[in-house]
């Protein structure tokens, strides 16, 4: 057990120094978002765009829509690429596109319609949008989102740009601003955290909030209860049991 603890640490701490040495001084780039009309920050490399191509044609109007879809593969049958559904849309094995679900996208194996207001879920493989606003699921293999209002519950590996809500998973992981919950084995927020880490490992940036956890580590402003909270600019940067800086 004790070992596993060290492991666990040395692996943390490795990760802290990736997530948290980036400069993030330089402006993101930003792009149009078909599915509300704002704007939409892009992830930096590796990027969703990257993952999921911008299309050649937006979204279908919202007027145009249907109440069940089944795909087979991503983006086929055609008539999944800039669909929208208010319904079910239904992967079997997979189904993707870049237009719109108003209710529930299920799969076996991947679930990656850009935009859901509703469920995303997939039982065997993971799920991928650009925005998500309620539940995105799945059991074995990862969920990813640019952005993400409601819950992101995960069997392995939970990430997210920007979240509003909360994150469960054995690993979670926000790139840019978390408002809300972490809770795994292992928790990263790479920039700013207002809520709440609670796992055997916790890592961020600036926190307006709680660590709670085995292990601690913040850059700046924190509060820590665990075994082991080490705050890096702080006049205190290393305590047994309680540790903060306001």
């Amino acid at each position: 057990m004790k070992r596993l603890l060290v492991v666990a640490i040395g692996l943390s701490v490795s990760l802290a120094g990736w997530s948290l040495a980036a400069d993030d001084d330089g402006k993101d780039a930003k792009s149009a978002d078909p599915g509300r009309g704002d704007g939409v920050v892009r992830m930096e490399e590796p990027s969703l765009n990257e993952i999921h191509p911008t299309p050649a044609a937006p979204p279908r109007p919202r007027d145009e829509w249907t109440m069940f879809q089944i795909g087979f593969l991503p983006l086929w049958p055609d008539f999944t690429k800039e669909s929208n559904v208010y319904g079910i849309k239904l992967g079997i094995p997979m189904c993707s596109g870049y237009g719109r679900v108003y209710g529930i996208e299920p799969s076996i194996l991947y679930s990656g319609t850009r935009y859901v207001w509703g469920i995303q879920a997939t039982f065997w493989g993971y799920c991928l949008a650009r925005e998500v606003y309620g539940i995105q699921a799945s059991s074995f293999g990862p969920s990813i989102a640019t952005n993400l209002k409601g819950l992101q519950a995960v069997g392995t590996l939970g990430m997210v740009e920007n979240l509003e809500g909360a994150q469960i998973a054995p690993v979670t992981m926000v790139k840019k601003k978390l408002t809300g919950i972490q809770f795994g084995a292992v928790n990263l927020s790479k920039d700013s955290l207002t809520g709440f880490q609670g796992g055997a490992v916790n890592i961020a940036k600036k926190v307006k909030g709680l660590q709670f956890g085995v292990f601690n580590y913040s850059d700046g402003k924190t509060f820590q209860i665990g075994g082991i909270n080490i705050i890096k600019n702080s006049w205190l940067p290393f305590m047994i049991g309680i540790n903060f800086k306001f």
